[in-house]
């Protein structure tokens, strides 16, 4: 079942977004509200124990799809990197890719305690990317990255360590199609931006940059710390 976006203006000809890799990154396979299909966990270097998947039980702010963002990939920072996504892509050509994450680890939840450079088929996205800064200094909170890149048969979704463990909860990946072929039916994913060729950075805006909603005991599933 093919997830579309609404069309949208692409130069001469209309087009739409069709999905064409959905991944619950640390996490199982999974249908969410808008019913996109996400599938289970892959596509990672390094394999693990070299790379880890964690998990929380706490609710996550702003989305309605807490499954998406309550498991993670982390990789490890003093295991071989690369530390990367290889998604299999249908074809050449200009594909949106947006990047989910929620800092889940309650001792990561400040500012400057975990960051990277995120870098989408060689270009960067974001240096120094800090999940709980980009949402507003909030723990157990959904956040977002969207761009517009070219790829050929993979697209690569790369995490240089800056400090501490990259981690990332979700990567969907849409591919550009003209309206006139696209089918006509299919849930859309609200959270992909629409802007061609652009970096976005989204939060839910009811979030206040002071609610940290960081508990003070550890979620059922963490340890006092993760591997590093």
């Amino acid at each position: 079942m093919p997830s579309m976006i609404p069309s949208f203006q692409n130069g001469p000809e209309a087009s739409q977004l069709q999905a064409v890799a959905l991944v619950n990154c640390g996490g199982g396979a999974f249908t969410d509200s808008e019913g996109n299909e996400w599938e289970a966990d892959g596509h990672y270097q390094p394999a693990e124990p070299d790379s880890l998947s964690i998990q929380t039980t706490e609710t996550i702010l702003g989305t309605d799809d807490d499954a998406l963002y309550s498991s993670a990939r982390m990789f490890r920072r003093n295991r071989p990197g690369p530390y990367l996504y290889q998604i299999p892509i249908p074809a050449a050509g200009e594909y949106n890719v947006t990047l989910h994450f929620a800092e889940i680890d309650p001792n990561r939840a400040a500012t400057g305690r975990r960051t990277a450079n995120v870098v989408v088929e060689g270009t960067a996205l974001e240096s120094g990317f800090d999940i709980f800064e980009a949402a507003g200094g909030a723990g157990f909170t959904a956040v977002t990255l969207s761009t517009t890149v070219f790829a050929n048969e993979t697209l690569t979704v790369a995490f240089e360590v800056d400090k501490f463990n990259p981690i990332v909860s979700a990567i969907a990946v849409h591919q550009f199609v003209p309206a006139s072929t696209a089918p006509s039916q299919g849930p859309s994913l609200a959270s992909v931006s629409l802007a061609p060729s652009s970096a976005a950075l989204s939060t839910d805006p009811s979030v206040s940059p002071t609610d940290s909603h960081v508990p003070s005991s550890l979620p059922s599933g963490l340890g006092s710390d993760f591997p590093s």
